[in-house]
């Protein structure tokens, strides 16, 4: 039926043009089905015409060499090029494949939208000029057209598809456009360029993109490219020389297989790995310079021509220590040109490793443990003739044969390092077997591994002494620091210190202390905190301390005497009678230096005392307190020269008795200090029977004494607990056998 009617048509065609002379093969306005477009041919230009709204539709993919061939209405039209009207907005899939007839193309800025194939096959097609509006040129768009020889892109091209211009024969140049990005795979495949020079801002070559170009001799790689396929070059046989740039970090496999006529590769040092058979088949590549930056060289990626024969005298040139280097030329049989060094790797989880070659100084940084290695192992940084090592305080473990193979010199090490590897220092490859490098010696503390290993292995060792740690931790919140020149030892943070116990004393217990500072913020002092083996002269508290454990400080751990002088073999801690402590009056301080009979100095000078007291009273400035140790005491009992004149007022209460307060009130404010009269708990200011009372009840738990005031004015023999001992002293001074002010020690520096 389709051969009838295109008979037919032909006749009409032919009839027409003897009778009228007309110029196109149809009646006007042949509509495409399912669209507002016409189209028209004219005889007389070989023109194909579109014109209407719209775009052109897709059709199915032409299948040539089948039994079936897609009849496109304007198959059997002998048209030269096409013309599209303003209203044309697209070309749909294979529109015009095939169309053995057309020579040239030309599709107008209207056109935005092209689809695959639209040109595939049109063997006699010459010149092709593209809108400036799509993006992307399709997949096979101009496959196999075998006369191309001109394509003008669009000016906002990104993107070149699948196949694009594959098998154009003829296709010598082609001008990209600045806006390209990304050219598909086997774009290109066995065109005819002579040169391919990419944009910047171009980013990604597809596989085989540009495979069997055997008429290409340069390639322009921009600055922005990011990718490269597999086989991209592969086959370029007149292509003489390729350099990548800095952004491309890894060769493909088989880039450049092929290119026979490939003298010069040249490599960026971001480059981190050459693929399998990236340069095979390039017999004219007599040498190549690999970037310290390689880490891995595939299978005869470089060095061999034509049927995987080795190319005579090929030299590979880098870093003397790049082990993939090395490998790859050892394995093959290849020259090796070394220069200079790879300066820098890791040697351990933590553990990095520098080379500075004006200081000759291998730096092995980090923290924690070095690796192991064998004798055979490859270590790159033992390939460096480094002339000193420096090893950061940090490493705690020099691994097996770290620094096998390295020149006679002084390793110092840290305290900080526990454990020494199996021949990792001072050793060398003698012959195949292990020898001990003269003249190598280690630097350390007494007592420690690096000292052991040395002695172990005959190494000379260069004694630092005897290591002491200068800091640490006293509490979850508290640090210590000991100045070795000042022999200070000085305790900041804030909360309270840990408990230690006779047996196991802090860290600087048997240091040699002059003086210990302890910070504000400091609230708890553990037991045994400051118990040292050597006595110390001083030890000054902060304000903020509430509470000291058993022994904290003050004391000495030191082998006893017996009764004439002589050592003996017990131990025990003993008050050190030289110390002073230093602290603020009426505070845990204070009161645990006379429990102990340990010097005290009070540091409450900075609080300015307000006033003179007399000789059997003390004022805390911190507590705002005063202690009267005198039965009935009046005004004399608290001022000797008492400075009325200095303030604004002065309110006495009307009976000093324990509770009461004295106000005073000067230009700086008001200060309102509480009385504690030393026996009197009920507050009357007499030391009676009834204090006695009220102390003894509190003892056998059958009345409570919550106020701080009357706590403090019942315990007389100032030993932290108001009991029956107490209750006896009241009586005493009730009945005059003993005088009130009996505990009180006026020599204690206040």
């Amino acid at each position: 039926m389709k051969k009838t009617i295109s008979v037919f048509l032909s006749f009409c065609l032919i009839l027409t043009t003897l009778i009228t002379g007309a110029v196109t093969a149809f009646a006007e306005g042949n509509v495409l089905e399912g669209t507002d477009i016409t189209w028209n041919f004219n005889t007389e230009t070989n023109e194909l015409h579109f014109e209407g709204e719209g775009a052109i539709p897709d059709f199915n993919h032409p299948i040539v060499d089948g039994d079936e061939v897609i009849e496109y209405p304007w198959k059997d039209c002998a048209y030269t090029s096409i013309v599209f009207g303003e209203g044309i907005t697209g070309i749909g899939n294979y529109a015009f494949a095939n169309s053995k007839t057309l020579e040239n193309i030309v599709i107008p800025d209207t056109v935005t939208l092209l689809g695959k194939g639209v040109f595939l096959g049109c063997t006699n097609l010459e010149s092709a000029v593209l809108p400036s509006e799509p993006t992307e040129i399709g997949e096979s768009m101009f496959s196999n057209c075998e006369s191309l020889k001109s394509v003008t892109f669009g000016a906002k091209t990104e993107k070149i598809g699948k196949e694009a211009f594959y098998g154009c024969s003829a296709l010598e140049s082609v001008e990209f456009p600045a806006t390209l990005k990304e050219i598909g795979e086997a774009a290109f495949h066995s065109s005819a360029l002579k040169a391919i020079t990419l944009p910047e801002g171009f980013e990604a070559i597809g596989e085989r993109a540009f495979y069997a170009c055997e008429e290409v001799e340069s390639v322009t790689l921009p600055s922005t490219l990011s990718t490269i396929g597999k086989w991209a070059f592969e086959s370029c046989r007149s292509l003489t020389e390729i350099t990548f740039p800095a952004s491309v970090t890894a060769i493909p496999e088989s880039v450049c297989t092929g290119c026979q006529s490939l003298e010069k590769v040249t490599l960026p040092e971001s480059i981190t790995s050459i693929g399998a058979y990236a340069f095979y088949g390039c017999p004219s590549l007599k040498e190549i310079t690999i970037p310290a930056a390689t880490t891995a060289i595939g299978e005869k990626a470089i060095g061999y021509g034509r049927w995987g024969s080795k190319v005579s005298g090929f030299i590979i040139t880098g870093c003397a220590n790049s082990e993939p280097i090395l490998s790859y030329a050892k394995a093959h049989g290849f020259d090796y040109n070394p220069v200079g060094y790879i300066t820098s790797g890791t040697c351990g989880e933590n553990a990095t490793w520098e080379y500075n070659e004006e200081e000759k100084t291998l730096y092995i940084n980090g923290s924690g443990a070095m690796a192991d290695y064998d004798a055979d192992d490859f270590v790159a940084y033992n390939l460096i003739p480094y002339e000193n090592v420096v090893i950061a305080p940090e490493i705690t473990r020099i691994g097996s044969y770290a620094f096998y193979n390295a020149a006679a010199m002084d390793f110092n090490l840290s305290e900080n390092v526990a454990e020494i590897g199996e021949k990792a220092i001072g050793y060398y490859d003698n012959e195949g077997a292990p020898a001990l490098r003269e003249g190598t010696s280690i630097t350390g503390y007494d007592g420690l591994a690096p000292m052991v290993y040395a002695a172990e292995n005959n190494i000379t060792f260069n004694s630092l002494g005897e290591f002491i740690v200068t800091e640490g931790k006293l509490g979850e919140d508290i640090t210590w620091v000991y100045d070795v020149d000042t022999k200070v030892l000085t305790v900041s943070g804030t909360g309270e210190t840990y408990d230690y116990t006779f047996e196991s004393l802090p860290e600087f217990a048997d240091y040699d202390i002059e003086s210990i500072t302890v910070s504000d913020g400091i609230t708890v002092l553990g037991d045994y905190a400051f118990c040292t083996t050597i006595a110390y002269s001083s030890i000054t508290l902060g304000k903020d301390i509430e509470e000291i454990g058993e022994k904290a400080f003050g004391y000495i751990k030191t082998n006893l005497s017996d009764e004439e002088g002589n050592p003996t073999d017990k131990i025990d801690a003993v008050v050190n009678e030289f110390a002073v402590v230093k602290g603020y009056i009426s505070t845990p301080a204070d009161d645990y230096a006379l429990r102990k009979g340990i010097n005290f100095e009070a540091l409450d000078g900075d609080l300015l005392p307000l006033f003179s007291l007399a000789v059997d009273s003390v004022i805390d400035h911190i507590k705002s307190i005063i202690i009267i140790h005198k039965n009935n005491p009046d005004e004399n009992a608290i001022a000797e020269a008492f400075p009325v004149e200095s303030f604004i007022e002065v309110i006495f209460p009307e009976v000093f008795g324990t509770g009461n307060e004295l106000t005073l009130v000067n230009e700086n404010g008001t200060y309102t200090y509480k009385i504690v009269v030393k026996g009197d708990n009920t507050g009357d200011g007499e030391i009676n029977s009834s204090d006695a009372l009220a102390v003894l009840q509190h003892s056998v738990e059958s009345a409570v004494m919550e106020d701080e005031c009357v706590l403090n004015a019942s315990d007389l023999n100032n030993d932290g607990a108001v009991n029956s001992s107490d209750a006896l002293a009241i009586l005493q001074i009730a009945v005059g056998s003993r005088t009130d002010n009996a505990d009180y020690n006026p020599g204690i520096i206040r």
